[in-house]
């Protein structure tokens, strides 16, 4: 992960001397912290190739239609492309 971020921030002419800042907050989600990912980046030898792509997951819950309603209008589903099956998000505490 530390390269990732190095090679993040050298790319785009970033403070390479930070290279981890853990950012745990509080959630309404659960009892824990929650971790929140700044940054999502893909090396320039492996772009073009889906990665960014597959790696952009959120989830939305199933009777927030306004924003599932948002992400639809901008090309986002919650359906398995090749089999058309809902997709479902399952949670678990980590300890």
């Amino acid at each position: 992960m530390g390269r990732l971020l190095w090679e993040f921030n050298t790319e785009f002419d970033a403070d390479t001397h930070r290279l981890c800042d853990a950012d745990l907050r509080p959630t309404s989600y659960c009892d824990g912290p929650l971790a929140y990912l700044e940054e999502l980046h893909v090396g320039p030898a492996l772009r073009d190739a889906g990665i960014g792509t597959r790696l952009l997951h959120f989830g939305v819950d199933a009777v927030d239609t306004e924003a599932r309603r948002f992400y639809e209008r901008h090309g986002f589903s919650n359906l398995e492309p090749d089999t058309g099956t809902q997709m479902l998000l399952n949670l678990g505490e980590v300890s």
